[in-house]
């Protein structure tokens, strides 16, 4: 019955005018950026972690075996934080942005935001470019070259943007005043409507809006799993012995989990 009173107010509206009234959807809860980075921190972290594990303690159950401590002294925290630093760097980015939000006046929101950029990109440049220096030092520079493939990869597809870096939905930003207080819109607001030619120019915004979600979801899912499984491979010594299939697995099965989180998140249901 209810499908039949939303027909015929349909009929009525388009007889009167181009606005169609629009089904709303159910109410879904969505965790927040910073909640939402938080965890996935604590996810790549925990990934780190377990493959680490794996590498350095993954002999254990031999028959012949009676070392059962973790290697950690084999373990270069140089690469932890570099890689950790990795990880951090949305979580930072979103706090610092959320900080300064509360503080500063609307008026600057626009040039704060490309200010916390310049100065997270600056001070994580420093940050790695010193690890990097140190690790050079003690490893060969082919090695060297894995810390900033993904890097190079980003680069070679959106230059050198610092916002997809550090945001995944800025492409798709926009700032909106609701009641008179700002608000940041990441999605395209949907137009009930029965013109031709806004349907289509809505549609082709709304695909390229999915295309960049999803290439940034791809992106930040390998980029995750990369630093998180296969980069503390690159510097394990050659005396050491792990389960090579495994330990190889792990790869996959973090990087599709983190995509399945990540598609979750920036691709809600409402």
């Amino acid at each position: 019955m209810e499908f039949f009173n939303f027909l015929a107010d349909c009929l009525k509206k388009m007889k009167s005018d181009d606005t169609l009234p629009r089904v709303t959807s159910p109410r879904m809860y969505n965790d927040g950026n910073i909640t939402f980075e938080g965890l996935m921190v604590v996810f790549a972290s925990f990934s780190t972690y377990l493959q680490y594990l794996n590498i350095y303690r993954s002999v254990w159950w031999l028959p012949n075996s009676n070392y059962t401590l973790w290697k950690i002294h084999l373990i270069d925290y140089q690469v932890v934080i570099f890689i950790l630093a990795m990880h951090c760097r949305r979580f930072i980015y979103c706090l610092i942005t959320w900080v300064f939000h509360m503080l500063c006046p609307q008026n600057y929101w626009k040039f704060i935001r490309l200010f916390i950029r310049l100065f997270v990109s600056v001070t994580l440049f420093l940050l790695l470019a010193l690890l990097a220096f140190d690790l050079y030092l003690k490893y060969d520079y082919l090695i060297i070259m894995y810390l900033f493939m993904p890097i190079i990869g980003y680069l070679c597809y959106y230059g050198f943007k610092a916002c997809p870096f550090f945001d995944m939905m800025c492409i798709s930003e926009k700032e909106i005043i609701i009641n008179g207080k700002p608000l940041i819109q990441y999605t395209n607001m949907h137009i009930c409507t029965s013109n031709p030619k806004i349907i289509r120019s809505e549609v082709e915004n709304m695909r390229d809006d999915f295309n960049n979600r999803l290439t940034q979801i791809l992106f930040s899912s390998f980029f995750s799993a990369y630093y998180a499984c296969f980069l503390p491979l690159v510097f394990v010594q050659t005396y050491v012995v792990y389960e090579e299939h495994w330990v190889l697995m792990h790869f996959p099965f973090v990087m599709m989990t983190m995509g399945m989180m990540l598609c979750i998140h920036y691709y809600p249901v409402k």
